[in-house]
């Protein structure tokens, strides 16, 4: 059986600064195409073609799920390498914890000596206008309103009991998915972020809905107190 040169995928957030890896590698007769990340494949068939995959300081917010799906199944279940450089945009900073990327890597994004960090409540608001319908900037494939989501996502993720969440989105009106509460039911905090649609082309309410979330947020605090408060005599 014959074999041709190894042919390996170098994903990098700055092409330029990938060059001099990508010829290294060229050096010990490897194959390399060398992409930004909107090159990273979007199918099992395309991740096939190659032996390995390198994820150059790329962060999760330029990956949509199911690619990082792809990229793990591609790993567990095709025998594919994969291959993390670490930077400002890459490993826990990048985003990658919990997510399908990390099942992949024989390593853990969590930072292992916790500091003890006080309850709080986070107020996820979300410009659901149709301008947010429209592609990045850098990736018009991936939609403002998908990374928005995206991004409330691994915020609800990472929180716990004791902290609260609500989430509200917005166009010519806004509309509470999740009023503030406890961040236990996380499965139902996340399908409500993902039900939620591009809508009109107004999203001039952003006042109203800081608003909104203060009154929430007032009206929780003090039935939180109230509850809490001993009888008096």
């Amino acid at each position: 059986m014959v074999r041709g040169k190894p042919q390996v995928l170098l994903v990098d957030k700055d092409e330029s600064q990938a060059q001099n890896l990508a010829n290294a590698l060229r050096s010990q007769y490897i194959d390399v195409r060398l992409v930004g990340p909107d090159g990273l494949p979007s199918t099992m068939a395309a991740f096939e073609k190659y032996d390995g995959v390198i994820l150059s300081n790329v962060s999760s917010l330029k990956m949509t799920r199911q690619q990082m799906t792809l990229v793990r199944d591609y790993v567990r279940d095709q025998g594919g390498g994969l291959i993390m450089i670490g930077g400002e945009e890459s490993f826990g900073l990048g985003g990658f914890y919990r997510t399908p990327i990390e099942e992949a890597l024989p390593v853990t994004m969590e930072v292992k000596q916790k500091v003890e960090i006080p309850s709080l409540a986070v107020m996820l608001v979300i410009d659901r206008s149709g301008s947010m319908a429209m592609g990045m900037k850098d990736n018009d494939k991936i939609n403002k309103l998908e990374v928005a989501k995206e991004s409330a996502h691994l915020v609800v993720d990472l929180l716990d009991e004791r902290n609260e969440v609500g989430v509200l989105s917005f166009d010519t009106e806004f509309v509470w998915h999740v009023p503030i509460q406890p961040a236990k039911n996380k499965q139902q905090i996340h399908r409500e972020i993902s039900a939620i649609k591009a809508g009109r082309r107004d999203g001039r309410l952003l006042r109203r809905c800081a608003r909104a979330t203060a009154r929430s947020s007032t009206a929780t605090r003090s039935s939180s107190t109230s509850s809490s408060s001993p009888t008096g005599r």
